[in-house]
């Protein structure tokens, strides 16, 4: 007796096979959505420190602002509802210099950080 169809081991290697691909897509979709997570974080932290660093640039050498010390805020750019922490450090090198060093990173995890540099020289008066 000839029967068309297809018998219980055919279906059980069929399926386990289409398990096996799905699950291989499934790893590959979860690490590129973690890469482009990441990617947005950097683009919008590198985006708030620049922003930051072209306000501290627009400040007269003596302004209040650029005094030494160590600051930090909380930001939310754009629509996203993660919150960056933004903090800086303000440093005098000598009566003619100071550096401004600012570290974004998110509020909940340190662990991934953006972080730029800015050299006020007053002779320059940059």
């Amino acid at each position: 007796m000839n029967k068309s169809g297809f018998s219980l081991i055919e279906m059980l290697i069929s399926s386990a096979l289409i398990l096996f691909l799905l699950s291989g897509a499934t790893q590959l979709i979860m690490t590129s959505l973690v890469a482009k997570r990441n990617a947005e974080f950097q683009l919008t932290a590198s985006s708030l420190a620049a922003s930051k660093l072209e306000y501290f640039k627009s400040l007269p050498f003596e302004d209040p602002a650029l005094k030494k010390g160590e600051y930090s805020e909380a930001a939310r750019i754009g629509f996203s509802k993660e919150i960056l922490l933004c903090e800086w450090r303000i440093a005098d090198i000598d009566e003619r210099m100071k550096k401004v060093v600012i570290k974004i990173s998110r509020q909940k995890s340190s662990q991934k950080k953006v972080a730029l540099v800015l050299l006020f020289c007053r002779d320059l008066e940059f």
